[in-house]
């Protein structure tokens, strides 16, 4: 519950301060946010160097070591320029054509790829040995001719589709590998992004809470002491509050006459004066309006306070 003297009630600064500690939370884990951002930047470079290679070493097979318009180096460059400029149009244009037969093609591709491995693995291992743990010998029949024994099907498999399957797939996997590369790039380059922008919105959004929370508890203490101090000034009566203000009516005035008194002094021990010339103002005269003002009474100011003489005059 709100006090008389509280700006806010003590559930509404717990809210603030549960606000404030969430943002501060979120800075926190900035480290882990920076270390992942660093990762998927590593990653990024890693994708960018196997898609030059790939270009690479595509063009050299081409045109060799030609330094002409073909010149393998400058057209593994072209691999960074597809990269980001595949991530920029995805970007602007996600329903591009060209965007969507990326995607498509990419949920074609890794399949393929992986399907090729398999089967190549699995050629691979047959034809080093696996077959013949799996193989059959024929039958001895005493009284025949030894016949040439046929070829079992696991062996007619592997030789006329795992085998096809495998170089197949895995060709065209190998192949569409630079798509995917690019589709692996985008995606990073696309969190590397939002993780950077999301680590800025974490330190503005922690500060712009730490500096309301400052300017939230200043008011409060303020408002507070403000109070107070007005609820002292209601516990006083009109007297004490009339005394206080009579006497600084007459520290006022005391210190008013001050250079007033000096320039008489001045006068009187032949001094140069500060302001104006002893000619055009009479010393004498100053002296009495300055006494006629010090002839003033605390009694006198107090009565000038007195709101029924106020009312009169008004």
């Amino acid at each position: 519950m709100k006090s008389e003297n509280s700006l806010f009630a003590p559930e509404e600064l717990m809210q603030f301060q549960a606000i404030v500690k969430h943002h501060m939370n979120e800075l926190r884990n900035l480290p882990l946010l920076t270390m992942y951002c660093v990762l998927q930047i590593i990653a990024f470079v890693i994708i960018g160097i196997i898609e030059w290679e790939i270009i690479y070493e595509v063009f050299v097979y081409i045109s060799g070591e030609d330094e002409g318009y073909w010149a393998p180096e400058l057209m593994g460059c072209t691999a960074l320029i597809m990269i980001i400029g595949f991530h920029l149009l995805a970007k602007s244009n996600p329903n591009n054509l060209a965007v969507r037969l990326i995607n498509a093609a990419v949920q074609i591709l890794i399949p393929l790829y992986l399907l090729g491995v398999g089967f190549l693995i699995a050629a691979i291992m047959y034809g080093d040995g696996l077959g013949s743990m799996i193989e059959t010998t024929p039958e001895i029949i005493f009284g025949g001719l030894p016949q040439e024994p046929d070829q079992n099907w696991i062996e007619w498999a592997m030789l006329h589709l795992a085998s096809p399957a495998a170089i197949l797939s895995f060709s065209i996997g190998i192949g569409g590998l630079a798509i995917v590369n690019i589709f692996v790039a985008h995606q990073l380059l696309t969190r590397i992004g939002k993780n950077i922008d999301e680590g800025f919105q974490r330190t503005s959004r922690a500060r712009e809470a730490l500096k309301d929370h400052a300017i939230i508890k200043r008011t409060h203490r303020e408002f507070s002491e403000a109070s107070i101090e007005l609820a002292a000034l209601s516990e006083r009566d009109d007297a004490a509050l009339r005394l206080m203000i009579a006497n600084d009516v007459l520290a006022i005035m005391a210190e008013a006459l001050l250079p007033h008194k000096l320039w008489l002094k001045e006068q009187e021990l032949n001094v140069k004066p500060v302001f104006g010339s002893s000619n055009e103002i009479d010393p004498k005269l100053v002296a009495k309006e300055v006494a006629k003002i010090e002839a003033i009474t605390l009694a006198q100011v107090l009565a000038a306070l007195n709101p029924k003489l106020l009312e009169k005059k008004s």
